[in-house]
C-alpha cells in the first residue's frame, strides 16, 4: 500500500500536520487489518515520521515488521525527482519531514536498510531473508 496513492483515494482532505499524518496512518492500518482478516498480507510504504505512529501500527497489526529505510538527508535531497526537498528548503512547503518537521528514527526496527550504502538488490535480499525466517 503506497502512502501517496492511499492519500489520493481516502485522504484527499488531509494535510501534513501531525494530526493529519496520524489520521492517514490510522486509515492505512485499518485497511491493512481488513485485508489481513481476509488472508491478504499487506506491506505499507509510507513516511511515518513520529514514533507514536509506528507504535500505533505495531500495537494494531499482527504480525508487524518495521523496516527502517535509512537514508541521510543529503541523499534524499540529491535523489529528489519531484523537487519537493528544494521547495521545502526554500520554505515553499511547510511541515516537510527532515526539513521543517522532525523525523524520529525508529528505536527497535526489525530491519534496517541503508539505501546510501547498499544496492536495491542487496536491500531487497536483506528484507526477504528476514521474512523467510
Amino acid at each position: 500500500m503506497d502512502g501517496d496513492e492511499l492519500r489520493q483515494m481516502v485522504g484527499r482532505e488531509l494535510g501534513f500536520s501531525r494530526e493529519d499524518r496520524m489520521e492517514n496512518i490510522r486509515r492505512a492500518v485499518y485497511i491493512s487489518k481488513l485485508l489481513n482478516r481476509n488472508g491478504v498480507t499487506t506491506i505499507i510504504s509510507m513516511i511515518a515520521p513520529y514514533l507514536e505512529m509506528r507504535d500505533y501500527a505495531r500495537a494494531e497489526l499482527e504480525p508487524y515488521v518495521e523496516v527502517y529505510v535509512h537514508c541521510p538527508l543529503e541523499d534524499c535531497v540529491r535523489r529528489d525527482v519531484k523537487g519537493l526537498y528544494a521547495k521545502a528548503i526554500k520554505g515553499e512547503i511547510t511541515a516537510f519531514t527532515g526539513i521543517s518537521d522532525v523525523y524520529e528514527a525508529p528505536e527497535h526496527p526489525e530491519i534496517t536498510i541503508h539505501t546510501h550504502l547498499n544496492s536495491v538488490e542487496s536491500n531487497v535480499s536483506q528484507i526477504l531473508e528476514y521474512l523467510m525466517k
